[in-house]
């Protein structure tokens, strides 16, 4: 009978008529067939992930987690990179923002207008708040 070593504890069910064996953390004297069922092999010391099957989405994962890996590692000299140049109308525009009055409502550079909806001009106007008409 094989010596497995479980680090992490698991159930197992080896045949479906069978009982339920649980397993804890330790050292167990076991038959071949349990010793070689994948799911026990799972949680047993020194289990080692295989690699995903190409085309599934832990394929992908892992490729993608790769390359970032790899361009997360590669040094980058700031001093080097190109600045991009001060737009004097973006200063204008960012200056602007201040000037807005308090209460105003801007959208698309110019104030906007509260307007009803079409059509909603004569159904009374309900608070969402008391559901109270407002005035």
């Amino acid at each position: 009978m094989p010596m497995i070593k479980v680090v992490k504890p698991f159930l197992l069910r080896p045949k479906e008529d069978a009982e339920m064996l649980y397993y804890e953390p330790g050292e167990y004297d076991v038959s071949d067939e349990i010793a070689d069922h994948w799911y026990v092999k799972a949680h047993l010391e020194g289990f080692v992930e295989p690699p995903p099957a190409m085309g599934t989405f832990g394929y992908a994962q892992a490729k993608l987690n790769a390359e970032q890996s790899v361009r997360r590692d590669l040094p980058v000299d700031v001093s080097t990179q190109p600045r991009a140049p001060i737009n004097p109308e973006a200063i204008k525009v960012a200056s602007r923002s201040a000037s807005i009055p308090e209460g105003a409502h801007y959208f698309a550079g110019g104030p906007q207008e509260d307007k009803p909806m079409p059509g909603a001009e004569d159904k009374p106007r309900v608070s969402f708040i008391a559901n109270q008409p407002r005035l």
